[in-house]
């Protein structure tokens, strides 16, 4: 079928599941492929997008899977949300320069993709953009993309190699979730944020190096990664969430105290992220330790006293939970901020200890009107001595 160059638009749903179609040319006074156009279209094996269109609508191509190649000219700006997904057939796309925004699921579910050129007009991707893909061996991320969704490439397990450049501000949940055969990562110095999930299952990493400009790690960020052998935590790390690293087998730490630390060059201790045995029965956290990742001790139940240094910004979600033996604590005047559950079931817990004029800049992990509970606990303040009692 040929729309010819007279045509200025189509109405929307005009093709929508045409069994018929096998073969569609686009002329070139077309401005707009409306949602769901050729949604269903489950014959279509062959598209030509004429160079007047500016924007691909939503699903316009959904479940066209026998659709196995697409060039998208310079004239469109946008792919809309879900643009070609469950294409299964698709394994050859071009983008020329001029998209600016790639659409959430836009290519969801193409498992015969092999390969995928972003060009430098574009500025994000959406989430689930590329999720599924499990033929794509190699994206190229320019430097215009600032930003790039969650589950963007999770399930793409014939990814081996990704470069986030210094543009992209943040690395979404589950980006790359499951990217089984994902061995070299580069992460710009423009990340602020690694979120949950974003490398769980990354089976094949060996290494990474988290810029300074990181922040936060999310929870189970690089949990399951079995041959993840060395990580640097950048200076600028303010928080390591629950079980970042859990699962992850290989991993050389820097030991001391009973604790396993990750860090860098100039901070070895930078992290504390677990202890060496749950048996252990006290712990001297290393003087120069920033963080206590989310659950670093979880399930320490023979210890019975911590005291946190000075050093400390942060204590994780659930740093503690599970220390039933646990009665004394004493917080060093560095600490900020204390997640949530970070004491759960410490039945035994009686004492915090921390300077008085901590009193308003931590936050404990559950505030209800003016008073701080603990294990539905709470916590009376005594500022002259500055112990909190558990009641």
């Amino acid at each position: 079928m040929t729309i010819g160059d007279g045509v200025t638009s189509l109405n929307g749903f005009d093709f929508t599941g045409n069994k018929n179609l096998t073969t569609v040319t686009l002329g070139n006074g077309i401005k707009q492929i409306r949602d769901s156009e050729f949604s269903g279209c489950t014959n279509l094996e062959s598209v030509t997008i004429g160079s007047g269109v500016e924007s691909i609508g939503d699903n316009a191509f959904n479940r066209c899977s026998s659709l196995t190649e697409v060039i998208i000219p310079d004239s469109v700006i946008s792919i809309g949300v879900g643009a070609f997904d469950g294409c299964t057939k698709l394994a050859g796309v071009t983008i020329e320069n001029g998209v600016e925004s790639i659409g959430a699921s836009a290519f969801e579910g193409c498992m015969s993709l092999t390969e995928i050129v972003i060009p430098d007009s574009v500025i994000s991707i959406g989430a689930y953009a590329f999720n599924g893909c499990s033929s794509l061996t190699e994206v190229i991320i320019p430097d215009s993309v600032t930003s790039i969704g969650s589950w963007t490439f999770n399930g793409c397990t014939s990814l081996t190699a990704i470069i986030i450049p210094d543009s992209v501000t943040s690395i979404g949940i589950r980006m790359f979730n499951g990217c089984t055969k994902l061995a070299s990562v580069t992460i710009g110095n423009g990340v602020e944020s690694i979120g949950g999930s974003a490398f769980d299952g990354c089976t094949s990493l060996t290494a990474i190096i988290i810029p300074d400009s990181v922040t936060s790690i999310g929870d189970n960020a690089f949990s399951g990664c079995t041959q993840l052998a060395n990580v640097t935590i950048g200076n600028g790390v303010e928080s390591i969430g629950n079980n970042a690293f859990y699962g992850c087998t290989k991993l050389n730490y820097n030991k001391d105290g009973n604790g396993n630390y990750l860090g860098n060059k100039d901070n070895p201790y930078y992290a504390l992220i677990k202890a060496t045995s749950l048996d252990i029965a006290d712990i001297e956290i290393n003087s120069n330790c920033k963080i206590i990742a989310g659950s670093a001790l979880n399930g320490c139940s023979s210890l019975t006293e911590v005291i946190i240094p000075d050093s400390v910004i942060s204590i994780g979600v659930r740093a503690f939970s599970g220390c039933t033996k646990l009665a004394n604590v004493t917080i060093g005047s560095g600490v900020e901020s204390i997640g949530a559950s970070a004491f759960q079931i410490c039945i035994n817990l009686t004492n915090i200890t921390l300077n008085s004029n901590l009193a308003e800049k931590v936050t404990l992990p559950t505030v209800i009107g003016k008073k701080w509970y603990l294990n539905d606990k709470v916590v009376t303040t005594m500022l002259n001595s500055g112990v909190y009692t558990l009641k």
